[in-house]
């Protein structure tokens, strides 16, 4: 038995950080360039298009890699226990995030608003942006049991690499009906590959693991670059497009941070922001759709008495809202009681039992 105890966390945890700060970086600029407050050129179209769909995919990734890491699930009984652990982390923000969508949806004049109907719907049927990852991955931690042996790893990654083709090829097929699929159908099939993808990266030997961080992470920057332009203006359909580029951008990444951080070093910018970057990842829109709302109501529009104020309230409040506000409250809920429960369950649930660090494998 070969047990990993070498590799640190830290790479993949600095990792989900920095996918955090980037998915509120693409929703912000998304909203500035549809207002005509950023142009939209080039450089923001193949950022769109190639940088920032992968970095949702980095969850499943490492949401992955830490679950195989630090879970022994391959019977019944520890299958309760580890699904009774992860359904309070994965349940509780989804709630409460829907909670506040919904409420603000209804002082906006959106829809759904907060009723008992569209409470169950957008909690389990058709989740409000970007909660929707917690239930799917939350199916995704009920049917995948931690790896074994390297038949089972060999079996679960072409069972989910089949699934991928599907979910690429599906929305072509007229007769799969792709499209009509449910929401958590169509996040399976396209997302398990990758959480299967950091199952396997975690279950395979350090030794192998630290060849991979090895790598010179100025060529596979380059090389993914390069990949990145080519498939744009090739014109690739954005399924294929989307599929090639996160398989290879997970490389990218995992050389990139795994070579700085496998050993556990940290740096100071880390050290202060990993504990609030979910808090970013999970309320910056309905923060940012909020003081959009208010500068409307405030005459702050692109062609009002307002405009002379429209970009920079925009460009400057939108930081503001996307990264300073959560932090803030989050820092707030933390200090009153334990309202921060509800943002990152995991920092006030006692350690699971019956696991250990690191999972171990047959040589």
């Amino acid at each position: 038995m070969e047990e990993r105890r070498g590799i640190s966390d830290t790479w993949i945890l600095n990792l989900e950080s920095t996918a955090s700060l980037l998915i509120a970086l693409g929703g912000l600029g998304g909203a500035l360039v549809g207002l005509g407050c950023l142009p939209g050129g080039p450089v923001w179209r193949w950022a769109e298009a190639c940088f920032f769909p992968l970095q949702l995919p980095v969850f499943y990734f490492g949401f992955g890699y830490r679950y195989q890491r630090q879970w022994h699930v391959r019977s019944g009984r520890q299958w309760l226990r580890a699904m009774g652990y992860q359904a309070v982390y994965t349940l509780v923000p989804l709630v409460f995030v829907t909670l506040l969508t919904l409420l603000a949806n209804g002082w906006m004049g959106a829809e759904p608003t907060l009723a008992p109907a569209s409470f169950l719907r957008a909690t389990l049927v058709d989740p409000v942006i970007p909660v929707g990852f917690f239930l799917v991955v939350l199916v995704m931690y009920a049917l995948t049991p931690t790896l074994a042996s390297g038949r089972q790893a060999a079996g679960v990654l072409a069972a989910a690499i089949a699934l991928k083709a599907l979910a690429v090829a599906g929305p072509a097929l007229p007769a799969v009906s792709y499209a009509a699929w449910p929401y958590v159908a169509q996040g399976f099939c396209g997302s398990w590959v990758w959480f299967v993808a950091g199952m396997a990266l975690a279950w395979q030997p350090e030794a192998r693991t630290r060849r991979l961080f090895s790598l010179s992470p100025a060529a596979c920057t380059m090389g993914w670059l390069i990949l990145g332009v080519g498939l744009l203006a090739c014109g690739a359909p954005a399924s294929v497009r989307e599929a090639v580029l996160t398989a290879a951008g997970l490389g990218w990444l995992a050389v990139l941070f795994g070579g700085r951080f496998a050993d556990g070093d940290q740096v100071g910018f880390y050290r202060l922001v990993g504990g609030y970057t979910k808090a970013i990842w999970l309320l910056h829109p309905v923060f940012m759709r909020g003081l959009f709302h208010v500068l409307a109501l405030a005459g702050v529009t692109a062609a009002g008495p307002g405009a002379v104020l429209f970009v920079p309230a925009h460009v400057f409040g939108g930081l503001a809202v996307v990264y300073v506000l959560p932090v803030g409250v989050l820092w707030a809920m933390n200090h009153v009681g334990k309202l921060g429960f509800l943002v990152n369950p995991d920092r006030y649930l006692a350690p699971h039992r019956g696991t250990v660090p690191y999972n171990t494998r047959v040589a």
